[in-house]
């Protein structure tokens, strides 16, 4: 079996041209160019004047007059094109300008509420403390004159409400 495999392999012909030499040689003509097409062509009106002033010149007013209304018309077209492209812009532009609008209103009410936190915050500590002295004050006046249950108790409300007081929030984050 394995010499008849040998045989086949010896009858296959070499072919003598197979169409290519193995290497790769650069485009004669240089790379492929894309033309531009012009963005006036797809507008219907221009495409009609163009028309009308090759073809029939004469019934616009002769050759001149002919060029001279097509240009125009093709003058026109180039403006509304260029005009929308401007709009175009100025809608993006628009849509951006309305997003950071957004972006802030909300910073700036984010602001303003922790603002208005602060300030309530800093109220109730204010209040904290001034009871916290007056509650320890009372306390002390208490333990002079005997009335020990009831100034340890006063004592350590006050001292809770100091601390309280006294000791900062880390709650929330700032901006």
């Amino acid at each position: 079996m394995l010499q008849r495999t040998s045989q086949n392999m010896s009858e296959i012909p070499i072919p003598q041209d197979t169409g290519s030499t193995g290497t790769q040689e650069p485009l004669l003509g240089g790379p492929a160019r894309a033309e531009e097409e012009s963005p006036l062509k797809g507008l219907p009106i221009t495409q009609t004047v163009q028309g009308l002033a090759a073809t029939h010149s004469r019934s616009m007013g002769g050759e001149v007059a002919a060029n001279l209304i097509a240009g125009s018309f093709n003058q026109l077209s180039h403006d509304l094109q260029s005009t929308k492209q401007e709009l175009s812009e100025t809608r993006d532009q628009l849509r951006q300008a309305n997003s950071d609008l957004s972006r802030a209103n909300v910073k700036i009410a984010t602001l303003e509420a922790n603002t208005g936190a602060d300030s309530r915050e800093r109220h109730l500590k204010n209040f904290c403390i001034f009871a916290g002295t007056t509650f320890l004050g009372i306390g002390i006046e208490l333990y002079k004159n005997n009335f020990d249950k009831f100034a340890y108790i006063t004592g350590l409300l006050g001292t809770l409400l100091l601390l309280f007081g006294w000791i900062p929030s880390g709650g929330r984050p700032k901006e």
